[in-house]
């Protein structure tokens, strides 16, 4: 039957592009969520551990990002803002820069998520992820990067990173 065979070949596609992508980040392939693209996996990724972790502490927290993200990003980020979580956006400097100080100044006691982009959409600035990700992992606070505009440019390899949650989308690396 073709649909039979339709059905295989797609999925043996979907499965060589699991081990190529799991290679290229050096993670487990089961580790990969694939969606319908970076929008889809920003809200999965902030909205779903937002909203995870406020029903487990059985309150909401503080959230981290910057201004300048993409709205795939921040429109999330705004919706948490609505439903009670705290929202801090820092400022870059004018470089387009964050710095780990700006970071860790805007820190509070129930801080449990970072967001900041890899790469800006807009000026190419490459965030300092890793310097980011250690000060995330050392205080306990989940990182996620939108990672659209950066993957096949720089390495990411989510473990050397300090990466909890990663965003990219097919349709920028062909």
């Amino acid at each position: 039957n073709l649909n039979n065979r339709s059905g295989l070949f797609a999925s043996a596609a979907v499965g060589v592009a699991r081990e190529k992508i799991s290679s290229y980040l050096k993670i487990n392939s089961e580790r990969l969520i694939f969606t319908s693209g970076a929008t889809e996996a920003n809200n999965l990724a902030l909205i779903g551990h937002s909203r995870a972790k406020a029903k487990i502490l059985g309150k909401t927290g503080h959230i981290i990002t910057v201004s300048t993200e993409h709205h795939a990003v921040l429109d999330p980020l705004r919706q948490l803002r609505y439903e009670g979580f705290r929202l801090t956006e820092l400022k870059p400097n004018e470089d387009g820069l964050i710095n780990v100080d700006q970071i860790s100044k805007s820190l509070e006691e129930d801080t449990f998520l970072v967001s900041v982009m890899a790469a800006n959409n807009e000026i190419g600035v490459l965030q300092p992820i890793s310097e980011i990700g250690s000060l995330c992992r050392e205080r306990g606070i989940a990182f996620h990067t939108d990672a659209a505009q950066a993957f096949g440019y720089i390495d990411l390899e989510p473990d050397q990173l300090s990466l909890d949650f990663m965003s990219f989308t097919a349709h920028k690396i062909y």
